[in-house]
C-alpha cells in the first residue's frame, strides 16, 4: 500500500509510515475498501488520512491477481459475487429465522415527567445488529420506554430498516463514530471523517442527522 502511494502528490511518506504502523490508524484508514467488477479491489483515502488534506481523497486500485492470494474464504466469495452477481449470497454460516425489524411498535409521544417520577436513561452501544437490536426494540416497546441508541456508522449503512425502526419508536439515535476506532490516536481530520459519514448515514436511513455524540 506504501508503494502504491508514495509519490502522490500531497503525500508525506514519514506520515504514511505512522499511519500504518498503529493497528488504530491503519484501521481507520483502511475503511472504505470496494471489489471491483473485474475482481480487483478499490481503497478510498478520505481526505487528510494519507495527505495533506488540500489534495483531497487518494484513490488506490489493485489489480485482481494481486489481491486474490490476499483474500480469506469469505473474500473470495465477495470478490465473485461482485464479479458475477446472484440473488443470493453464501456467508458461510447459517441463516437466523429472526424477524429484520420489531414485532411491537410503538409511538413516538412520551409524556413522562421525570419531575414527578423516577426516570432512568438507557442507552445502548455500538449497534444497530441483527437480530439483537430488533428484539430490544420490541422489549422497549411492550414497557413503552425509551432509550438512546449510540450507534456505529458502518452498521447504520448495514441495517438502515432497524435505526429508521429506533426513530420511529420515539428512540434518541446518536453518533459513535464509523467503525469505533480510538480517536485519541486519529488526526482531528480522521476524526472528523469519522463523525460526519455517520452523522450522513443516520440521516440517509431517519431523514434527521443526530444531535448526540457519545465519543
Amino acid at each position: 500500500m506504501k508503494d502504491r502511494l508514495k509519490g502522490r502528490e500531497g503525500v508525506d511518506t514519514a506520515t504514511l509510515d505512522d499511519t500504518f504502523a498503529d493497528p488504530a490508524s491503519r484501521t481507520a484508514a483502511l475503511d472504505d475498501m470496494a471489489f471491483t467488477t473485474d475482481g480487483g479491489l478499490r481503497v478510498t483515502f478520505d481526505r487528510g488520512e494519507v495527505g495533506a488534506p488540500a489534495a483531497g481523497t487518494y484513490l488506490v486500485p489493485f489489480p485482481k491477481e494481486t489481491i486474490t492470494p490476499w483474500l480469506s474464504a469469505f473474500g473470495r466469495r465477495l470478490q465473485q459475487q461482485t464479479m458475477t452477481p446472484s440473488r443470493s449470497l453464501d456467508l458461510g454460516a447459517a441463516p437466523i429465522p429472526a424477524p429484520a425489524v420489531p414485532t411491537h411498535t410503538a409511538s413516538g409521544d412520551d409524556d413522562t415527567d421525570c419531575k414527578k417520577v423516577t426516570c432512568i436513561a438507557l442507552t445502548f452501544d455500538d449497534g444497530p445488529a441483527a437480530p439483537e437490536t430488533a428484539t430490544l426494540l420490541t422489549s422497549l416497546a411492550q414497557y413503552n420506554a425509551r432509550a438512546t441508541f449510540f450507534t456505529v456508522g458502518q452498521n447504520v449503512a448495514a441495517h438502515p430498516d432497524l435505526v429508521r425502526a429506533e426513530a420511529r419508536a420515539g428512540h434518541e439515535v446518536g453518533n459513535h463514530s464509523w467503525n469505533h476506532p480510538d480517536l485519541t490516536k486519529l488526526t482531528p481530520e480522521q476524526v472528523a471523517s469519522q463523525l460526519n459519514r455517520t452523522s450522513a448515514a443516520i440521516k440517509a436511513a431517519t431523514g434527521k442527522a443526530p444531535t448526540l455524540r457519545d465519543l
